[in-house]
């Protein structure tokens, strides 16, 4: 048995069901039936319902994080398009978990949550590299540390971008990036910078 398919099977099925049905009723035997394992097999590759959902998260997340660094890499997006680009790869994992899958987080498995959060920091390097880049394009403000720039906006990410505030404020997650990129624009941006997306949206 080629141990490493049957894990990948087992995450596919898991993933497929959280999407589908939230997390709150995903059950262990849930999973074997789907995968088409034992249960014997599925807890002696993962040991908990815990351990299966960080898998899960962690999977998807490296995901997030190759189409991040193509975005970076892309020598035909500029400044905006790959600031936009970096945020809307995360918005489009909380859209397909869906609004129960979101509450299903908050009150099951905070772990799990915190554990995204730690993974933001990578995400946190990223954005400086594009500030930079920004910068020497003259499309950010020369006024501001790039490094104070990033800090704020991971701040503001983390403390907006959240399953809570997508519940609390009734919105959906495209709806807050929506808000959150025009106030960072708006406020990080040269004149040459807002004259140039003023340009691109005509």
């Amino acid at each position: 048995m080629d141990e490493e398919k049957v894990k990948g099977r087992i995450l596919d099925r898991t993933e497929e069901r959280i999407f589908s049905e939230g997390l709150v009723t995903l059950t262990m035997d849930d999973v074997a039936s789907d995968a088409g394992v034992s249960k014997k097999t599925l807890y002696r590759l993962v040991p908990s319902k815990s351990d299966l959902i960080l898998m899960v998260v962690n999977r998807r997340i490296d995901g997030v994080e190759r189409k991040q660094r193509a975005i970076l890499e892309d020598p035909n997006l500029d400044f905006r398009e790959k600031v936009d680009g970096l945020i809307r790869v995360v918005t489009k994992v909380l859209v397909q978990i869906g609004s129960k899958g979101v509450r299903d987080l908050i009150k099951q498995t905070l772990d799990v949550w915190e554990a995204i959060r730690r993974r933001r920091l990578g995400m946190m390097k990223r954005m400086l590299i594009l500030l930079e880049e920004g910068r020497r394009e003259g499309q950010v403000r020369g006024d501001i540390p790039t490094d104070f720039i990033a800090a704020y906006f991971l701040k503001t990410v983390d403390a907006m971008i959240t399953p809570q505030t997508v519940v609390d404020m009734n919105m959906t997650p495209k709806d807050l990036v929506d808000c959150m990129l025009k106030i960072f624009f708006d406020g990080v941006l040269s004149e040459r910078g807002k004259k140039k997306g003023g340009e691109d949206r005509k």
